[in-house]
């Protein structure tokens, strides 16, 4: 688990890591009835990877009303057993089964749990190992070839899930904005000191309609989609990391610039737990949002070196799908970090952005300035380093006789422990009961040639050859891949460039790997 930096200013204390519960408490209201999700189809991909989807029962949602699931009634299918998955994304469609645009139905979040928690420093709603948001359906979560998150079937999952209602609200843009970062209103059932918070969003609340308001309640389904592979042995896994660089408040209020800063900045960094490889990076933000940064500072430097900045997108086009007016509609991604590696105790900081001048144009017509319940998230994806294990010597097996194998075969009737001395030791045995080996026909050559069928003989020829005593590198191939030498030459190859990295770090070179899956069986 990573740990926050104690020079930096905190808002409150660092988590206990055991006192993470399978699911987190609820933070605002939520519905009581259990959503089960249930599987739609599965289909393989062209790369060979299986693509499942899930459905929601209907939903109905009337003008202006919030939905927000408690994880512990809100119960999501994922692929079954110690599977690998590759990718997540998730949206918001209605009984044609059509994309829904946010200007209807704002998509505020949703957060998968699977009982487990991830590896990051904060507890509760930030412990999810999948979380999407408005921008998720132009920003689904892929990662690098080679990587994924790996199950072992034993996970439990569920979500929280956070919708709103957009459709004919009270005060134009400016109450769409108010609604969807969960403002006061008298109507919500919570406190005007909480602004901004889930308690302003809670289920069953709603936004304030146009008393005209013709706009009936409408029925919705939530859908999601899976990219996964029953082949989990072939890919490097992941630890999954959320950094909130608000310290875990999960969301917080910014005020509007004034005439000496128009941008407000909040920055965090924490210390790495372990060495690993970068794989996967991707920010959230919501309205209002320039981007944020993802940086690396080692040990005694002063200076942060960014590897990841994900940039906000604003629709241009009013109800188009993907590309809603004033609405932030996309997040960029680093799926491209595999090869950096970051060592134990290197700082790693997040710096997000967010333009508060109220004459920002970029959402309009929803206005600028100050916003409510914002969000400033990088989740990040990497691979643990292993040691490199100790190599154990393998003794190579006493051949078992063949069928034509009839002087062996008289040998170790005679002489039991012949293959299991020295060569000396068998010919010794075998002088003893020469009469009986002459008279099975053996000559003193074939018996001389058998006795150097033992482990200890000298090297075989290249008729002769078995598998060597694993050499370093044979090792950690084998750590990596376990039934390299069980399949075919090109299947051990195709493991190894999987774990090129790992292979690297121990010294591996590309003509010593290709020399040690030539001792596969086919």
């Amino acid at each position: 688990m990573l740990s926050m930096l104690s020079t930096l200013a905190l808002y409150g204390a660092i988590p206990n890591p055991n006192d993470i519960a399978l699911y987190p408490p609820p933070l605002a209201n939520t519905r009581n009835e259990t959503i089960s999700f249930s599987h739609a189809t599965t289909t393989r991909r062209a790369d060979g990877s299986m693509e499942s989807v899930y459905m929601s029962p209907p939903m109905t949602l009337k003008p202006g009303e919030v939905v927000f699931t408690d994880p512990a009634k809100t119960l999501l299918q994922m692929p079954k057993g110690n599977v690998a998955v590759l990718g997540f994304e998730a949206e918001v469609v209605d009984e044609k089964k059509t994309s829904v645009p946010l200007s209807e139905v704002y998509n505020h979040h949703w957060l998968v749990f699977d009982g487990k928690g991830n590896a990051g420093v904060c507890d509760n709603y930030l412990q999810y190992k999948f979380g999407v948001g408005a921008e998720s359906r132009n920003s689904p979560v892929h990662y690098a070839e080679g990587y994924g998150l790996v199950l072992d079937g034993t996970e439990t999952w569920g979500a929280n899930i956070h919708l709103l209602r957009t459709v004919d609200l009270d005060g134009g843009a400016l109450g769409i904005k108010h609604c969807i970062e969960c403002h006061w209103a008298e109507q919500k059932g919570c406190k005007p000191e909480q602004s901004g918070e889930f308690a302003c969003c809670g289920d069953g609340s709603f936004c304030k309609a146009k008393k005209e308001t013709t706009a009936h309640a409408k029925t919705y389904y939530l859908r999601y989609k899976v990219v996964w592979t029953d082949q989990a042995h072939t890919v490097k896994p992941l630890d999954i990391y959320v950094l909130d660089a608000s310290n875990c408040k999960i969301e917080y209020n910014i005020a509007e610039g004034t005439n000496k800063s128009e941008e407000s900045v909040t920055s965090l960094c924490w210390e790495n737990p372990k060495k690993s490889e970068m794989v996967y990076a991707a920010g959230h933000q919501h309205i209002g949002s320039t981007n944020i940064t993802l940086s690396l500072k080692p040990k005694g430097e002063k200076v942060k070196t960014p590897i990841c900045t994900s940039y906000p997108k604003y629709g241009t086009a009013a109800g188009e799908v993907g590309n809603e007016l004033g609405y932030l509609v996309k997040m960029s991604d680093c799926n491209n970090l595999t090869g950096i590696v970051v060592e134990q105790g290197t700082e790693i900081c997040v710096d997000s952005f967010y333009d508060v001048d109220p004459k920002d144009s970029r959402m309009a017509p929803i206005p600028g300035g100050a916003h409510g319940g914002v969000m400033s998230l990088f989740y990040l994806a990497s691979h643990p380093f292993s040691p490199v294990p100790t190599p154990v010597p393998v003794p190579t097996p006493a051949p078992a006789p063949g069928p034509g194998d009839r002087c062996l075969e008289k040998l170790l009737a005679d002489c039991p422990d012949a293959l299991k001395g020295n060569v000396k030791a068998c010919e010794k045995c075998a002088e003893s009961h020469t009469a009986d080996l002459k008279a099975a026909g053996c000559t003193v050559a074939e018996v001389k040639r058998d006795c150097t069928k033992h482990p200890g003989a000298p090297a075989p020829g290249p008729s002769d050859a078995r598998i060597p005593t694993p050499a370093p590198c044979l090792a950690k191939l084998l750590a990596d891949c376990p039934n390299a030498l069980r399949g075919s030459v090109k299947a051990c190859e195709k493991c190894a460039a999987n774990h090129t990295v790992d292979l690297k770090a121990a010294g591996c070179t590309e003509a010593e790997l290709k020399q040690d899956c030539s001792f596969t069986k086919h």
